[in-house]
């Protein structure tokens, strides 16, 4: 099954490979990470072949929203807790970083891909309660999310 959001939209397709081929590099998988890697080795003078065995964005990528976020699945307190405040910190150093640059190089190459920064949520669920939301909060703002806080509703 398909997400609604990828109806009409064509993708590209490749041929599989018919014959052997040579490339400073081989990039498996098709999706966001093996795509940027690609673009970036190809942008440092590298040959690349990019391989998937299920096509462009047929994966993880595809299945998205399409969204970038610096929440992780994992909390941060969670994640300090196991490595130290400074993993938690490159962590959201590391995705914050990715969202820049991803912002920085769909400018410069003029992708239009409707790029913009809104504000991102996370709600109470099964997993996570309101109090330990408040938790978490105190704990990003340790690390570095100057614009982290619980809004009660």
């Amino acid at each position: 099954m398909n997400p609604f959001w990828t109806a009409g939209q064509s993708l590209p397709e490749f041929p599989p490979l018919g014959e052997d081929i040579s490339a400073d590099v081989v990039v498996v998988g098709a999706g966001m990470t093996g795509i940027t890697t690609a673009y970036n080795l190809a942008n440092q003078g590298k040959s690349v072949v990019v391989i998937d065995k299920n096509g462009f964005a047929a994966g993880d990528t595809g299945f998205t929203t399409a969204h970038l976020t610096e929440i992780l699945d994992t909390n941060y307190s969670e994640l300090g807790g196991l490595h130290g405040k400074k993993a938690a910190m490159l962590a959201a150093e590391s995705h914050r970083y990715a969202i820049d640059w991803i912002e920085s190089t769909a400018l410069r190459a003029r992708i239009d891909c409707d790029f913009r920064r809104i504000d991102g949520y996370v709600c109470p669920n099964g997993r996570v309660k309101g109090d330990q939301l408040e938790r978490e909060a105190s704990y990003m703002r340790e690390i570095g999310f100057d614009d982290c806080s619980v809004i009660e509703i």
